[in-house]
């Protein structure tokens, strides 16, 4: 039996050993899958690894010291697209997580200050020695800029987490294209699989 899972829904597709290499409908969203054996899937998964390993030897070179020429001359050779999306994947992956990571610092930073920016002002007009009308402005002043900074701070996190979240959702796209690619690139050589298996047969 073989157990698929639907490229655009991930819907498990269940069909006989004899559909492998065939093309089928999912029954959820009717998106076209060519089933694949789960010998298939593992080989997938090990070229995908492979892959994944030398883009990120290839990353880590571009970033050691004397590299750039180097870069610069192999810039123009040809690429495998799966390569490069996947390692263009794994960055992007990255840098929604870090962005992650900041909008927090930032929401935080958004609370110190105002507190901060507060309390000074309601320590100038305790310990100031202003009189009242003074230390009111102090306080009010204290209490705009908290409210100020707050603001501020609040609105670069709130700008912070939703650029993290346009990242993770462009990391989703690309790995469901990265998968439909794979699939139709598999395609011819299921179809010549399943002629070969048709012809045993006959012959």
């Amino acid at each position: 039996m073989l157990r698929n899972r639907c490229v655009q829904c991930d819907e498990v597709i269940e069909a006989p050993d004899r559909m492998r290499g065939r093309e089928v409908a999912c029954p959820r969203c009717e998106a076209a899958n060519v089933l694949l054996s789960a010998e298939d899937a593992a080989a997938h998964r090990r070229a995908v690894e492979r892959e994944r390993e030398r883009e990120r030897r290839r990353f880590l070179a571009a970033l050691a010291p004397g590299a750039g020429a180097a870069g610069a001359g192999a810039a123009g050779a040809p690429t495998r697209a799966g390569s490069t999306a996947t390692g263009s994947y794994d960055l992007a992956l990255l840098a929604a997580r870090r962005l992650e990571d900041v909008s927090v610092y930032l929401f935080a930073f958004a609370y110190l200050s105002a507190v901060a920016w507060v309390g000074l002002g309601v320590g100038i007009y305790l310990w100031g020695g202003l009189s009242g009308a003074w230390g009111g402005l102090a306080v009010a002043f204290g209490l705009a800029l908290g409210l100020s900074s707050f603001a501020l701070f609040k609105y670069s996190s709130d700008a912070t987490r939703a650029v993290a979240d346009l990242t993770d959702l462009q990391c989703s796209v690309d790995a469901r294209l990265a998968e439909l690619q794979r699939r139709l690139e598999a395609l011819p050589a299921a179809a010549a699989s399943l002629e070969t298996a048709k012809a045993g047969p006959e012959a």
